[in-house]
C-alpha cells in the first residue's frame, strides 16, 4: 500500500495507478497465500493479469481514455503479471538461504518422504517412521481446525523423532518379539538413553540444515514431561529421597508456537492409542480428553498461544481422525479358517477321512 502511493505522488499525484497497484497487489498476496501444489505458479500469473486487466478497464472507462490506449495498458500489466511471480519464485530461493526464511515452498520439499533423513529413519527406525506419518495426520488435521499453519505442524511431525535413528531398539515401537533392552538397565540409564534422541535429532537437524522452524518440533515435542514409568521404577529399588524427579524429566523447551504445542499433544494420543485393547468411541474421547488435560494441568502448554477454545477443537479433531483409522469391518463367513495357518490343511485331512 505503502508503495502505491508512493508511485502515484512520483507520477504527478495520479492516484489511479495507486488504486490499480492496491488492488492488483492485494490479489498477489492472497494468490500465494496457501501454496500445496506446484500450480501455484500458474494461478497467480492468471489472477495478477486478470485483477490488472479489470482494474485498468474500470478505471480508464471512467476517464475516457481511447480504448487503444487501454490495449498498451493491458499489454503493460499482461507483462507484469508474468514477469512478477517469476521473479518471486527465483528470489524465494535466495531469500530462503540467506535471512532463514520458511516459506510453503519449502515446506513442501521437506514433506517429500523420499529426503534422504526420512529414507533413512523408514529403513533404521520403521515403527517411529510409521508413528511420525500418524502424528502428521493428527496434527495436520487439528491444526486445519484451530486455524494453524497445517502443512508446518504435518512436516514438524515427519521430523520430530529423527533422533532415534541412532537406537531405534531402546524405543517401543522399533522392539520385536518384546525383546525389550531397557529389562537390562538400571531407570536412570534408560531415561538417558531416552532423552539423548531429542540431542541427536537436533545434531542431525543441523546437519541435514533444516530451518529453525522444524529443529523447534524436535525440542519441544516432549516439552519438560516426566517419564513416569521409569520414576515409578526408580522409586521401586532405591531410597525415594535420594532420587531426583528432575533427572526424570525431558530437557525441553516447552512448546512456543501453535504447531509444536499440537504436535506435542499428537505425539502422546498416537502412542496411546496403540495400548487401547478395545478402541470404542467412549474409549478413544476419554483418552484424549486425558491426555490433553494432563498436558494442560502440567503447565506443559503455558509458552504456547493455544487456547481452551483451540484444545477443545483439537480433541474433537484427534477424536475424527482415530475414530477412522480404527474403524470397525465387516467379519466374512469361514474367516477365521482362512486366516488360520494349518486349519484348512486339517479340515481337508479329515474330509478325505471320511
Amino acid at each position: 500500500i505503502i508503495l502505491a502511493i508512493i508511485i502515484g505522488c512520483l507520477r504527478g499525484n495520479e492516484f489511479n495507478i495507486s488504486l490499480i497497484s492496491i488492488f492488483t497487489g492485494t490479489i498477489a498476496v492472497i494468490s500465494v497465500s496457501r501454496i500445496r501444489k506446484r500450480n501455484w505458479l500458474v494461478n497467480s500469473i492468471f489472477l495478477i493479469v486478470s485483477s490488472y486487466i479489470i482494474s485498468i478497464t474500470i478505471m480508464e472507462i471512467l476517464n475516457y481514455t481511447p480504448f487503444r490506449v487501454i490495449l498498451r495498458y493491458w499489454m503493460f500489466g499482461l507483462i507484469n503479471g508474468f514477469l512478477a511471480p517469476l521473479f518471486c519464485y527465483g528470489l524465494q530461493v535466495i531469500f530462503e538461504n540467506v535471512f532463514d526464511i520458511v516459506t510453503d515452498m519449502r515446506l513442501l520439499e521437506l514433506s517429500d518422504l523420499n529426503s534422504p533423513l526420512l529414507r533413512k529413519l523408514s529403513m533404521q527406525a520403521p515403527g517411529t517412521y510409521h508413528h511420525s506419518l500418524m502424528v502428521g495426520n493428527l496434527a495436520e488435521a487439528a491444526a486445519e481446525a484451530i486455524g494453524a499453519n497445517s502443512l508446518l505442524a504435518r512436516v514438524g511431525s515427519y521430523y520430530h523423532d529423527i533422533g532415534k535413528i541412532e537406537k531405534p531398539e531402546y524405543y517401543i515401537e522399533n522392539q520385536i518379539k518384546n525383546r525389550n533392552p531397557h529389562e537390562k538397565l538400571s531407570p536412570s540409564m534408560s531415561c538417558l538413553i531416552l532423552t539423548n534422541h531429542v540431542r541427536r535429532g537436533l545434531e542431525l537437524a543441523k546437519q541435514h540444515r533444516l530451518p529453525k522452524e522444524i529443529r523447534d518440533f524436535i525440542a519441544e515435542h516432549h516439552g519438560t514431561n516426566m517419564m513416569s514409568y521409569f520414576y515409578q521404577k526408580a522409586l521401586e529399588k532405591g531410597n525415594e529421597d535420594e532420587i531426583e524427579e528432575s533427572n526424570f524429566r525431558y530437557p525441553g523447551t516447552k512448546p512456543s508456537s501453535k504447531e509444536t504445542g499440537i504436535v506435542m499433544l499428537a505425539d502422546a494420543v498416537e502412542a496411546a492409542s496403540r495400548t487401547l485393547k478395545d478402541p470404542s468411541a467412549s474409549r478413544i474421547r476419554g483418552m484424549v480428553i486425558s491426555i490433553v488435560q494432563d498436558r494442560f494441568k502440567e503447565s506443559e502448554l503455558d509458552d504456547c498461544p493455544l487456547t481452551l477454545r483451540d484444545l477443545t477443537k483439537i480433541t474433537e479433531s484427534f477424536e475424527a481422525v482415530l475414530l477412522g483409522t480404527f474403524h470397525s469391518r465387516i467379519e466374512y463367513p469361514d474367516q477365521d479358517e482362512k486366516l488360520t495357518p494349518g486349519k484348512d490343511k486339517k479340515i481337508k485331512e479329515k474330509n478325505v477321512e471320511v
